[in-house]
C-alpha cells in the first residue's frame, strides 16, 4: 500500500518553515544554557561548581547536533515539497494534448 500526501507544496514549505523557527528557537535555549552556566560559575566556586559546568559543557555538542538534526529536517521537508512539485508537473505533461 502506497503512503499518501495530504498537503501542498506550500503547506509543506510552512511546516518547513515552523521546523526552522523552532531549531532556531533551540539555538537560543542553547545559547542562554551557556550564559546561565557562566553566570552562575562567577557566583558559585569549588569543586561541585567545576562538575556543574562540566557536565553541560559535555552534553554541549548533543544539543548542537540536535539543532543541525532540526535544521536537516526542515530541509528535508523543503526537498520534499520540491518533489511533490516536480510529480505533479511530470503527471500533468502526461495529460497533455
Amino acid at each position: 500500500m502506497s503512503g499518501q500526501i495530504r498537503n501542498s507544496p506550500e503547506q509543506m514549505r510552512s511546516r518547513s518553515a515552523e521546523v526552522r523557527n523552532e531549531g532556531e528557537n533551540f539555538r537560543q535555549v542553547i545559547d542562554k544554557m551557556q550564559n546561565l552556566i557562566n553566570a552562575l560559575r562567577d557566583e558559585w566556586e569549588g569543586q561541585a561548581s567545576e562538575q556543574f559546568a562540566m557536565q553541560f559543557n559535555t552534553l554541549k555538542p548533543s544539543f548542537i547536533q540536535m539543532k543541525q538534526l532540526i535544521d536537516d529536517i526542515g530541509s528535508q521537508l523543503d526537498g520534499t515539497a520540491n518533489a511533490i512539485e516536480r510529480l505533479d508537473q511530470d503527471i500533468a505533461q502526461n495529460f497533455s494534448i
